[in-house]
């Protein structure tokens, strides 16, 4: 996870990449922990954009923001649901 202003960094795996791009997910699942939690929450309220690279072939796509909402899976906190318009 990177984060420049209003636009928050990920890379996916090709399986999630392309149905993130084609918007058959329109939306991405992270746990943010760490040094990453404490840049995310300086940061939260800014974001507009979302940037999601494929981790193989480096190619990417931009989207903008339409929420971005915690979860608890398994006892896990920190985790964040980030969707954008198909």
């Amino acid at each position: 996870m990177d984060i420049n202003k209003e636009t928050i960094f990920f890379r996916s795996v090709p399986e999630y990449y392309f149905k993130e791009k084609n918007g058959k997910k329109p939306n991405t699942v992270r746990h943010i922990v760490g040094r990453d939690a404490e840049i995310f929450g300086e940061y939260k309220e800014t974001l507009k954009y979302i940037v999601i690279s494929d981790t193989d072939t480096g190619e990417w796509f931009e989207r903008e923001l339409t929420d971005i909402s915690s979860v608890t899976l398994f006892d896990e906190a920190n985790v964040w649901i980030f969707s954008w318009s198909a």
